[in-house]
């Protein structure tokens, strides 16, 4: 089980094979998280329902395995225990509410397009991006 915000373990294949209905070879780059394989699996066996309240968040990434000459679409934001969420190339993360919050926490600010290893903290930089990434984060 993966806890924490940073990309290290975030990053890991994803292996599709449906003959006759996938393209054998097709590569699609597109982010999706481990809530999204509901969705998709009930889109894959046409299911219409899908219980109140389960994977809200979550998107059905079939269009984009099936679709080789479809670009990917803008994924909806991901959001990750409350504290971190990414819009496209930026991720925000928050310090953590804890009982025994660690003096010098700060919020980090990341361009992955760019900085993939989040090495750089951008937020004094970008600090439109982070407000707004803030304020979404906030108000889901």
């Amino acid at each position: 089980m993966k806890f924490s915000s940073w990309e290290g373990g975030h990053r890991l294949p994803f292996l599709v094979r449906r003959p006759r209905r996938i393209a054998h070879g097709r590569v699609c780059e597109q982010t999706v998280v481990f809530s999204d394989v509901y969705p998709t699996f009930a889109e894959l066996v046409e299911s219409k329902q899908q219980p109140e309240g389960t994977a809200e968040d979550s998107v059905s990434f079939l269009p984009w395995l099936v679709a080789a000459d479809k670009p990917p679409a803008k994924r909806p934001l991901i959001m990750h225990n409350r504290s971190t969420i990414r819009d496209g190339e930026w991720k925000l993360i928050l310090p953590r509410n804890r009982k025994k919050p660690k003096a010098n926490a700060s919020a980090e600010l990341s361009n992955l397009k760019t900085d993939l290893t989040e090495q750089t903290n951008l937020i004094s930089k970008h600090s439109e991006i982070a407000e707004r990434l803030k304020e979404q984060l906030v108000s889901f």
